[in-house]
């Protein structure tokens, strides 16, 4: 996980620092636009656990963070078998699930 948010970290040029960067590995999820990931990783992680998550952009063509997430997940485990896991519920529309595979 140190290298999907190190690659994150430097296409993104977030400039997180090496305590933040520490605290998204040990978070169990991530679910927050990457202008809101500096405020996240700051937080205690009893405060991640209650904080609102809205989600990782993905409707936005010209803004679709998670192109972002999966380009550095397999740079970060190159050679490896990836499997994503796609979890919705009865609020979840089909154009959300096209932006997902899309990306």
């Amino acid at each position: 996980m140190n290298d999907v948010i190190a690659g994150i970290n430097q296409s993104r040029n977030l400039n997180l620092s090496a305590a933040e960067m520490q605290s998204f590995t040990k978070s169990p999820i991530i679910g927050v636009p990457f202008n809101s990931l500096r405020g996240f990783l700051d937080l205690s992680p009893a405060d991640q656990e209650k904080a609102k998550q809205p989600g990782i952009p993905v409707l936005d063509t010209l803004n679709n963070e998670l192109v972002w997430w999966v380009s550095e997940t397999k740079k970060a485990f190159a050679g490896e078998k990836l499997l994503y896991l796609v979890k919705g519920d009865n609020k979840s529309k089909y154009p959300t699930f096209e932006a997902i595979i899309n990306a």
